[in-house]
């Protein structure tokens, strides 16, 4: 039965590559979003855990041990380190002390530069950033004197950590020394003279959701000592499962989307044979026979589509890779994963294609011999379109409608299909562009944070910092501007405690409707009132003839301008302000108690527009916040300035490759010593915010190429099939005059009538979600995208009918007219 099954097939090699063919389309493409997205997703997480530790969580200060830990929580890896303290390595900078054990440096994925961890009690790593001030040059197998809290310790270094601590997630109460991460690595042996509770890093091995969820939890168990790896969730995990659900998304669409073309091409493939099951039906054969021919029929072909998908895949998957992520990860056991998956991906598949063949076999199995010998398939005609039938007065209008209509489902699948894939082609592209577009006109390169997160209590209504805010130095911070390539540096003062008072007398209509947009009442401290979320901008005397203002002024010390984003109402309410004084005031702690600064201000001007200032003719900063605006001596002067916590880093336009490496190294020596610091590459991460939105943009593509080329192989078989179906009467038409290039006028309508229908279809769905959903363009801009897919849809299907038009024209009117034996 098998080779009687494999004869029939060999018998119309057409067909038999065809319906291969298509179905090697589905499998290749729906395997190789499969494999492409494992790769990436295994990328992302490789990289992710690399750079922030694969811990879910730390927990910090806790009266617990790692084993009454793992007894309480199941399911849970845990690791433990202890903080002892911290030394001083220069004039502002701190190392934390502490240890770790395997289990912690094997979560965090810490690597060595060179050597090893310390084993032995007068053995110490450091990490490589904190090799300055009194610990520079520190060789391995070299001792020094590191003082640790009241103590003195001479140490041997023997190893040389990768820095990694300013790229953890850091509790947002951290305080260096207490409850951040070792920078000087000590044995367990030394830790002995220490009395310090220990700290966690655990991580929950399930899906991302959960894990996020138990790590809360946990820490919530624990009074919050300790914080989420929210940069491990943020810039990994959550990706993968973003990945992951667009890949299940695109794979399924694809899949139903090609079951009607496939089982359409299954359809008209199994009637094409009914003339051989009628002889095989009249020779005694029975339907189970029938049914074990179609099965062998079912198997060789899904095997040869096996066999052409597999190099399909690795052209789609790398294609897929390359326009998106441009990464991926690769090791034996992700490929073991990978085949096997695929595999039952196959075998899915395999029994999806098997049901199409037998549910068509058993249709056929309704019709007698005499019916299948005669390939008596007419084209019916339903009874509820015969009202449109009648509407057409001519034949060449009554012969398309019958030709339209004959296959109702059909006509209505195809149109729907070719409508659902230009708005996929369309609504991707609208996506990727809008979502890429906030990134169009920023002219930085570099934006660090010396601390993300802080924590602070409200006392007077002022905010009191839990601790002393981490700042880059105005020292650090000149050094970086004069590093070659830097045009200039727009720096944030780290003034997040300090508040702007003002005399309630001098409260001005726009000022007070500032008051209002942010908070519900006044809100005081020493009978003055708070102007609520103030930002303030410090520049050096040079900078500031680029602002914009009303005039130039000279003596800039103890002054400042007001920046009032709110139209003023009348143009003499600022006559109050210019010449009066507010006051900063800032609530901070100290060993001995709360202690206030403040410092008075006299108002030069108000400008009821946003700051701006011009680095260049191509550059210029531009500010919508409530600002004030003063020299960086008159705050540096004031006690209430410590640093810059912000820097937007803008460089030259002819900056050398030899200038961005240097520029780059500098940069992340700044920040390597503050604990969850922050540090972007804008270049860097504008292209890392557009890989997502490229990988759904070519899985739009991907879905709507490959339901376009089965909807125009099912669209040109299907007419073509009419036209086989109905060939003797399309010859009478002939010899009674019609010419060939009439029945192709038919065709091509057909196919328009398609197109078209869609067409006004989609562009009405389109148009009401462009309406409907927030653009950045107009929607002229998106329509391109709209009209390009229609384009290529008429395409695909003017290929069909040349094709169609080619066999039509090898044909003569006897062909047309002979009944086969």
């Amino acid at each position: 039965m098998f080779n009687l099954s494999m004869k029939i097939l060999l018998s119309r090699k057409k067909w038999l590559f065809l319906i291969a063919g298509s179905i090697a389309i589905v499998l290749s493409s729906v395997a190789s979003i499969f494999i492409a997205s494992e790769s990436v997703r295994s990328a992302i997480k490789q990289k992710a855990q690399n750079t922030y530790g694969e811990h879910t969580g730390m927990l910090t200060n806790i009266t617990e041990t790692k084993k009454s830990l793992l007894k309480r929580n199941k399911g849970i890896s845990v690791g433990v380190y202890q903080i002892i303290g911290k030394t001083k390595v220069s004039s502002d900078r701190f190392a934390t002390v502490g240890w770790m054990d395997k289990k912690s440096i094997l979560l965090g994925h810490l690597k060595l530069i060179s050597g090893r961890f310390p084993e032995k009690p007068n053995e110490v790593a450091i990490e490589s950033a904190y090799l300055q001030g009194p610990l520079k040059n520190w060789r391995i197998a070299e001792k020094r004197t590191i003082k640790i809290g009241n103590s003195t310790k001479s140490l041997r270094l023997v190893g040389i950590v990768k820095n990694y601590s300013s790229q953890w997630s850091v509790a947002e109460d951290f305080e260096k020394g207490v409850n951040d991460f070792p920078n000087i690595f000590i044995s367990k042996q030394l830790t002995t003279n220490y009395k310090k509770n220990n700290s966690f890093l655990f991580k929950y091995n399930e899906s991302t959701k959960d894990s996020f969820e138990k790590s809360i939890d946990l820490i919530n168990h624990y009074d919050q000592q300790g914080t989420v790896n929210s940069r491990l969730f943020n810039n990994g995990l959550n990706q993968c499962d973003t990945i992951r659900s667009l890949s299940i998304t695109f794979q399924l669409l694809i899949v139903i989307l090609s079951l009607f073309s496939i089982n359409s091409l299954i359809l008209y493939f199994t009637q094409d044979q009914h003339k051989k099951l009628g002889i095989m039906k009249s020779v005694g054969a029975s339907q189970r026979a029938l049914y074990r021919i179609y099965i062998y029929q079912a198997v060789i072909i899904f095997v040869l589509s096996a066999l052409f998908s597999f190099p399909i895949v690795y052209s789609i998957q790398s294609l897929i890779i390359h326009f998106s992520y441009r990464e991926y990860f690769s090791n034996f056991m992700l490929m073991i994963e990978m085949v096997g998956m695929s595999i039952l991906l196959y075998i899915g598949l395999f029994f999806m294609i098997l049901f199409l063949f037998l549910k068509n076999v058993k249709e056929s199995g309704t019709l007698h011999v005499q019916e299948l010998l005669n390939q008596q398939n007419r084209v019916s005609f339903s009874e509820r379109y015969k009202s449109i039938f009648k509407g057409f007065h001519s034949s060449y209008g009554k012969l398309l409608v019958k030709e339209l209509f004959s296959n109702p489902k059909q006509f209505y699948l195809t149109v729907l299909i070719l409508c659902f894939s230009s708005l996929t082609f369309t609504f991707t592209n609208y996506i990727q562009k809008d979502n890429l577009y906030s990134w169009e006109g920023l002219k930085s390169k570099y934006y660090l944070n010396s601390q993300e997160a802080f924590s602070f209590k409200t006392q007077q209504n002022l905010k009191v910092l839990s601790h002393q805010g981490l700042t880059f130095t105005e020292a650090e911070v000149k050094k970086l501007e004069k590093t070659p390539g830097v045009l200039y540096i727009d720096k944030t003062p780290f003034m997040e405690d300090v508040e702007t008072l003002i005399d309630r007398k001098m409260i001005t209509p726009s000022i007070n409707n500032w008051i209002f947009n942010e908070n519900s009442a006044y809100k005081t401290y020493n009978n003055k009132i708070i102007i609520p979320d103030v930002k303030y901008v410090l520049l050096n005397k040079d900078d500031w003839k680029n602002i914009e203002a009303p005039k130039k002024y000279k003596d800039l010390d103890g002054k400042a301008f007001i920046y009032n984003p709110v139209n003023k109402k009348n143009t003499n309410e600022d006559k109050i302000l210019v010449g009066n004084t507010l006051t900063l005031v800032r609530l901070y702690k100290t060993p001995t108690g709360m202690k206030t600064s403040q410092k008075k201000l006299k108002i030069l001007d108000v400008i009821h527009k946003p700051f701006k200032y011009r680095v260049s003719p191509s550059v210029e900063i531009k500010k919508d916040d409530f600002i004030i605006l003063m020299d960086t001596q008159t705050a540096v002067k004031s006690g209430l300035f410590h640093g810059f916590n912000e820097l937007e880093i803008y460089t030259k336009k002819d900056i050398s490759h030899k200038e961005k490496m240097n520029l780059d190294k500098q940069v992340k020596s700044l920040s390597s010593t503050f604990p969850g610091s922050l540090v972007q590459n804008t270049s860097q991460l504008i292209k890392d915010d557009s890989k997502i939105y490229n990988y759904l943009k070519v899985l739009g593509m991907l879905l709507f190429f490959v339901s376009l080329i089965l909807t125009a192989i099912s669209v040109t078989i299907m007419i073509f099939s009419k036209y086989q179906t109905q060939k003797r009467q399309w010859g009478i038409y002939l010899s009674l005059g019609m010419s060939k290039r009439k029945i192709m006028q038919l065709v091509f309508s057909e196919i328009f009538i398609y197109v078209f229908v869609s067409m006004i279809l989609s562009m009405l769905i389109c148009c009401i979600g462009l309406i409907m959903l927030p653009h950045q363009y107009p929607l002229v801009f998106y329509f391109k995208y709209f009209l390009l897919s229609i384009l290529i849809e008429i395409s695909f299907l003017i290929i069909g009918g040349y094709i169609i038009n080619r066999s039509l024209q090898r044909q003569s009117i006897a062909s047309f007219l002979r009944r086969d034996e």
